[in-house]
């Protein structure tokens, strides 16, 4: 057995025991992205994390989904946390109804997966 294995004792008939104090369960650490909403003559969107354990910069962005384009970044925010939300915000200010969606990002590189497409404006 390894030095991380679980000891066994058998002491009196009755057995015991004891696995090492660093073997413990790490906590997963969860992105997300909630899909953008229209605030006004804004798009907004909140993205979030939780069950980390480290300090990033966590960062909101938002986009419209362009066909055929590469999609344009319409909105942006952050803020320094170890857990909790940041909600990002962009102006309405193309031409027509667009779908957007929003996006998690870190300075570290951790990312969400893309949110549900809304179609706004």
């Amino acid at each position: 057995m390894g030095w991380a294995a679980v000891l066994g004792l058998t002491v009196g008939g009755i057995a015991l025991t004891a696995t090492p104090a660093w073997t413990t369960e790490v906590q997963a650490c969860d992105r997300w992205a909630n899909a953008p909403y229209q605030s006004g003559s804004f798009v907004e969107g909140v993205v979030g994390r939780g069950g980390c354990g480290n300090l990033v910069n966590l960062q909101s962005w938002l986009f419209a989904d362009l066909t055929l384009w590469p999609d344009p970044n319409i909105g942006y925010g952050s803020a320094n946390l170890v857990n909790g939300s940041v909600t990002g915000a962009g102006p309405c200010s193309r031409e027509g109804r667009d779908a957007y969606y929003n996006q998690a990002r870190t300075d570290t590189g951790e990312r969400s997966g893309e949110s549900q497409r809304r179609v706004l404006c």
